[in-house]
């Protein structure tokens, strides 16, 4: 995909969270790819890149996040970097699309 394309794609997925908006529906990034018609391999492209430009943190399994677990004893300061589980990656749909609004 070029990047007018991720671009275009970041846009269509703002558009589905002010339609998810009337009922509320928690959405993921990749399943609003997946509903707009993207393919897996276009998913992934659109992820990294958003991921790339500053939105991270519990956007998909594949990308990896440093989050604070006092709990863990191999954190070091508290820090942990995993990758979150599919049903840490499903946001408000207000969430999702505030987030996509400030990727650099």
């Amino acid at each position: 995909m070029t990047e007018d394309q991720v671009t275009e794609a970041i846009k269509q997925v703002k558009v589905q969270c002010d339609l998810l908006m009337a009922t509320y529906e928690p959405v993921s990034m990749r399943g609003a790819l997946y509903s707009l018609g993207y393919s897996e391999d276009d998913a992934d492209t659109v992820i990294r890149y958003v991921a790339d430009h500053g939105f991270d943190y519990c956007l998909d399994p594949m990308i990896a996040a440093t989050h604070y677990d006092p709990n863990n004893s191999q954190a070091i300061d508290g820090m942990v970097t995993d990758r979150p589980s599919r049903d840490a990656c499903h946001w408000g749909p207000d969430q999702l699309k505030s987030r996509l609004n400030f990727i650099r």
